[in-house]
């Protein structure tokens, strides 16, 4: 007799939704850290590059980037992502625990939101996090001309950092960081801070990361001016033509001395060290050589300061104090030594040092002009006393390759246009030119020499009487020729 058995189906065990949950949780967990892993693996091919490191370094401490999280995460988004990060063999677990521990924290969130992008949506964020990771300048920069505010400087700030030897980008973002409209940024962050669920910055916690942030903006820029001439001179084009507003500028200019100071400093040692040694021994060229090129190192590097100063009416107060430094030793060189050329070379490396200090000014257009033309004087009287000495062979020279083709000629000219320019009211450098065109006349019976000399003066700004006494040496010549024929 056989029993009718029904099949029984097994048992199946109760679903622990938990469970599913914390599996399922764990499969998109490895889904985003393969995919991550595979973007993070291309981004690294692709950022072997200066510009690439420079890009990362700049955003290198900002949370948002560190775990790839927009301005509007929550709690929730930050701990997902710092979890999913952890599982990385490569992650800083160090740098991802201080990223979420500063976002976790309303007053420590504000220094990096203040670091990133307030302002620009997420999708924009995320194109930035991908664009910075792989190097992308041309990306970054696309995303700065679409931004604004302090998200706009941070970028530029970027893009400074991996185009260091850019003017304009040194020049934009200076210009950029002068309209920074701060109450906008705190709009920004208080309207992502409300969709993230996290409490509102109070506001003196506000303004003091606003002036810290405007300060790390200050001296990436004078970081990046003082690193090169092509930077210093974007600063100085951009002091000129008043390019940013008065707070920015005074930020970016004290950064800027606080950088350059160590080396104005070794500079101006250097220099005051090379005085000291000429006041002991002048008959050294090798060391007037080494102050005049020094100096121009130094000027290079004080010229944004003294242009900020000048835009005031006051003098950089250094370049004030050196340059009466150097005036003294020039006119000590001139006047106890003899040493006409090593003095004239100093002054107009002072005259073009320190052109743009007001207060020197009236030294640089009276004092110098009478030194330098102090100083042409005794070279010229020399030069027209071995060419008078030496009036034949001069003759020759100038019947053969006219006034100015010879050597001698040459240096005549040469040293009449130097003292001449300096000190264009001067009757001495045409008197003493007239006196080499008469000798000529009378000791070589050169009528026609002589007069291609007096026309030659002529030519330039001739000041009265002499004028006039050249009108008629001319006439005079003239006739003497007439006589001749």
């Amino acid at each position: 007799m056989f029993w009718n058995r029904v099949a029984k189906k097994p048992v199946e065990p109760a679903i622990d939704e938990a469970e599913e949950q914390r599996a399922a949780q764990a499969s998109q967990r490895l889904g985003r850290l393969v995919s991550r892993q595979r973007d993070e693996s291309e981004q690294l091919a692709a950022a072997q590059t200066p510009d690439a490191a420079a890009l990362a370094a700049t955003f290198a401490d900002c949370a948002f980037l560190v775990l790839a999280v927009p301005l509007e995460a929550t709690a929730a988004d930050i701990r997902r992502a710092f979890d999913d990060l952890s599982f990385d063999e490569d992650a800083d677990s160090e740098a991802l625990s201080r990223a979420q521990a500063a976002l976790l924290s309303p007053r420590d969130r504000l220094t990096h939101e203040l670091a990133w992008l307030p302002g620009c949506d997420p999708a924009a964020q995320a194109r930035a996090c991908a664009a910075i990771r792989q190097g992308d300048c041309d990306a970054v920069d696309a995303l700065r001309f679409a931004a604004s505010g302090v998200a706009r400087l941070n970028l530029a700030c970027a893009l400074l950092a991996a185009r260091p030897r850019d003017p304009a980008v040194l020049v934009g973002l200076l210009t950029d960081m002068g309209r920074w409209d701060t109450a906008t940024t705190t709009a920004a962050i208080a309207a992502s801070r409300s969709a993230a669920g996290v409490r509102a910055a109070d506001p003196e916690h506000i303004e003091i990361a606003l002036h810290e942030r405007q300060s790390a903006i200050a001296t990436a820029i004078a970081e990046a001016a003082a690193a090169t001439r092509e930077g210093r001179q974007a600063l100085t084009r951009t002091i000129e033509a008043g390019g940013a507003s008065g707070l920015a500028l005074e930020a970016v200019v004290s950064a800027y001395a606080r950088i350059i100071d160590p080396q104005v400093q070794g500079l101006q040692q250097r220099m005051t060290d090379a005085v000291a040694s000429l006041k002991a021994n002048a008959s050294q060229p090798a060391v007037l050589t080494g102050i005049v090129t020094t100096l121009d190192l130094w000027s290079q590097l004080r010229l944004p300061l003294q242009k900020l100063e000048a835009a005031r009416g006051l003098d950089d107060p250094a370049s004030a104090s050196l340059f009466r430094t150097l005036r003294d030793i020039g006119i000590d060189l001139a006047n106890q030594h003899g040493l006409q050329t090593e003095t004239l070379r100093l002054m107009r490396a002072l005259k073009q040092a320190f052109v743009h200090v007001p207060g020197v000014q009236p030294m640089i257009q009276k004092d110098l002009p009478v030194i330098i033309g102090n100083v042409c004087m005794a070279q010229l009287e020399k030069l027209v006393e071995d060419t008078v000495r030496n009036i034949h062979p001069f003759a020759a020279e100038v019947r053969d390759h006219g006034f100015g083709g010879g050597q001698r000629t040459g240096r005549l000219i040469d040293c009449f246009e130097q003292f001449h320019e300096a000190a264009p009211e001067e009757e001495a450098p045409f008197i003493l030119l007239r006196h080499t065109a008469i000798e000529l006349n009378n000791k070589c019976a050169a009528p026609s020499l002589a007069l291609v000399i007096i026309e030659w003066l002529l030519d330039h700004r001739v000041p009265e009487p002499v004028n006039s006494r050249l009108v008629q040496d001319m006439c005079q010549l003239q006739r003497n020729i007439n006589q001749r024929r």
